[in-house]
């Protein structure tokens, strides 16, 4: 609802700056104990929600950016448009990062240890930022204004 009446460039941004800070507050889970596994499950649980929260704001743009296209050119996505299709290449996207960031995660740790690992996702988090602030709700510098229905989702 908030990515819908004031744009999600923000929001996102905003989710992936908090989860570059807490991925690199991993570091500080370093030995097994009680305490550290609270810690663990605390800084797990916040990545989740961030990260978590940014999922329907990008599905929401995908389809956004359909019906943009179909507004400026009628019938050029077929009849009953690309929603779907864009829905699915946007969730295969993500279904091979979810499938390959694990494996890279555990690849890194082998090689150079948890601590590195964590710098690693926190670098990657904070690398996102940059085309997040770039490109959600269109790019940038074209300094458009939203038509979007802050009643439609």
């Amino acid at each position: 609802m908030l990515a819908d009446r004031h744009g999600g460039r923000y929001i996102t941004a905003t989710g992936f700056c908090l989860s570059t800070a807490v991925l690199t507050c991993l570091r500080f889970v370093d030995h097994d104990s009680i305490q550290q596994k609270v810690l663990l499950c605390a800084l797990l649980f916040l990545v989740g929600l961030l990260l978590g929260t940014t999922l329907s704001v990008f599905s929401a743009e995908v389809s956004h950016v359909v019906f943009e296209h179909e507004e400026k050119s009628p019938g050029e996505l077929g009849e009953r448009g690309a929603v779907a299709q864009a829905e699915s290449l946007w969730w295969a996207a993500y279904s091979i990062g979810a499938a390959f960031g694990p494996l890279l995660g555990g690849l890194v740790q082998d090689a150079a240890g948890w601590k590195t690992m964590t710098w690693t996702l926190a670098l990657i988090c904070a690398t996102a930022v940059v085309p997040i602030l770039l490109f959600t709700d269109g790019p940038l510098l074209s300094r458009r204004e939203s038509k979007r229905d802050p009643n439609v989702a």
